[in-house]
């Protein structure tokens, strides 16, 4: 099992995070990091059997923190494989997509690449909008990242691999978004929900 874990998430939602990860991890060490600074300050710290999971993170995990892991690190992002890259709800809605969700992958120097490991998806409604994506793709996360929190405390080897799974369609950019939706804010789910679930 991991002598560690450290939550790379944004700040609104990484407290909540660690705090469910602290009641199940019978003592060990729990950190939480919302940018790369940060990030390197904890890792820093932590020993290399330590379990990173990133959670719906805009941070970009460096290289060299993540060959210094022994024990395999996962992200969690808030949108179907069929969306990877930024702000996939925004994308999910302008396509018009049926069927969206969250994907569990193995953090790798890729972004949005690594191999997957887990998905959750939902039928949506034809009258869906941004923000029902963004809920969706925000709560399946959250279900990903409860499933590998219950995996990682009692094990520190990695999950398989699901087969059948890959990413597909184009990887969006911050400047893709840009592009096609302008200014418009991101997506930013309350955790009182998660908090009270927990």
């Amino acid at each position: 099992m991991a002598d560690a874990f450290v939550i790379l998430s944004e700040a609104f939602a990484a407290p909540h995070l660690a705090l469910y990860v602290t009641d199940r991890a019978d003592g060990r060490m729990v950190r939480t990091a919302t940018c790369k600074r940060s990030l390197r300050a904890v890792m820093a710290e932590c020993p290399p059997a330590t379990r990173l999971i990133a959670f719906c993170s805009n941070t970009i995990v460096p290289a060299d923190i993540i060959d210094r892991l022994n024990i395999q690190p996962y992200n969690i992002h808030p949108g179907s494989p069929q969306f990877p890259g930024v702000h996939p709800d925004a994308f999910a809605q302008a396509a018009r997509a049926r069927r969206y969700g969250a994907t569990a992958h193995e953090l790798t120097a890729a972004v949005d690449g690594g191999p997957i490991v887990a998905t959750t998806e939902v039928r949506m409604p034809r009258s869906a909008q941004r923000v029902d994506y963004g809920n969706t793709g925000f709560t399946s996360g959250l279900d990903l990242f409860r499933f590998i929190v219950k995996f990682s405390v009692a094990f520190d080897s990695a999950l398989p691999r699901l087969q059948g799974a890959a990413w597909s369609g184009r990887y969006n950019t911050l400047a893709d978004y840009r592009a096609r939706f302008g200014d418009a804010p991101a997506h930013a789910p309350d955790m009182a929900a998660f908090a009270e679930a927990a």
